[in-house]
């Protein structure tokens, strides 16, 4: 065996990157990397040191699709690129699930879910965003509906982990520069 795939709650994937490393494997970890930036950083650090390859399992850049639509963003066949809107919804099923448990979870439905949006916004744009905002919804039968939103990524915050149902993300860019 050369590599590990780890698919483990989001709070375990920087100690199991580490060990993997160290046993000399390289990794391909779920996305979200990790909960915290210093928890990536120690996962790079370790992979770096192992000499081993550390990648994150997030696909949509390497889908034909997504690489045809942004190419054509890049090409400006779709005219100039106004605000980006994208949503993203699923039913989280369980309520008891690990994903719903900030621990094992981290960063709540930003960084599980919310990201398909944000990334698209990326890709298609070429540019960093300048502004994020969300909202997650539950059935009237749980907590109300809230909305949350960031001045900028680099300050992201997500509703709580109770709140993970059917989040939606919108991300403005900047005018796009592709190369």
């Amino acid at each position: 065996m050369q590599a590990v795939y780890i698919v483990l709650p989001n709070s375990m994937h920087a100690e199991f990157t580490v060990r993997a490393a160290q046993a000399g494997k390289h990794v391909f970890c779920e996305k979200p990397m990790a909960n915290t930036s210093a928890e990536c950083q120690q996962m790079i650090d370790a992979c770096k040191k192992a000499d081993r390859k550390l990648g994150i399992a997030y696909r949509l850049q390497y889908e034909p699709h997504h690489r045809a639509v942004t190419q054509m963003a890049c090409n400006k066949e779709l005219g100039t690129l106004k605000p980006f809107t994208a949503n993203y919804g699923q039913h989280q099923g369980e309520p008891n699930q690990w994903r719903h448990k900030k621990a094992l979870a981290g960063g709540g439905a930003l960084p599980d879910v919310g990201i398909y949006c944000l990334s698209a916004a990326r890709y298609f744009s070429g540019e960093e965003p300048t502004e994020v905002m969300g909202f997650s919804h539950s059935p009237p039968t749980t907590r109300a509906s809230r909305r949350w939103r960031s001045p900028s990524p680099s300050t992201c915050a997500s509703p709580p982990a109770s709140r993970r149902t059917a989040p939606a993300t919108t991300a403005r860019t900047r005018p796009r520069i592709c190369g």
